[in-house]
């Protein structure tokens, strides 16, 4: 069974996909995180996902290429970019959380 998890307590066009349920919690106020449960982006998820206006794809450091693979993927469906991060975004503290992905809005 194929799955997703999405987390928002904000109200946002844009949304984060990142790999897993704490780096989608940990953006909740800013953004919607969606929590692909691992670093593939199944093509059952992209009529979900074209809805929206703008897509952040920020996969922890080491899932930089799968990102890459997932912003090409996603650019022609919906505008998307990629966050590049020195820092799992759950590992990072509020503050610079919050700097980075204003950063991006």
């Amino acid at each position: 069974m194929e799955e997703v998890v999405i987390l928002s307590f904000a109200v946002t066009d844009a949304w984060i996909i990142v790999e897993d349920c704490a780096s989608a919690c940990s953006v909740s106020c800013s953004f919607t995180g969606i929590a692909l449960l691992g670093t593939s982006l199944l093509d059952s998820y992209i009529p979900i996902l074209r809805r929206y206006k703008k897509l952040y794809v920020a996969l922890d450091k080491d899932a930089t290429k799968k990102a890459l693979d997932i912003v090409i993927k996603l650019q022609d469906v919906v505008t998307t970019k990629m966050m590049i991060l020195n820092q799992d975004l759950k590992d990072m503290r509020d503050d610079t959380r919050e700097r980075i992905l204003a950063s991006y809005d």
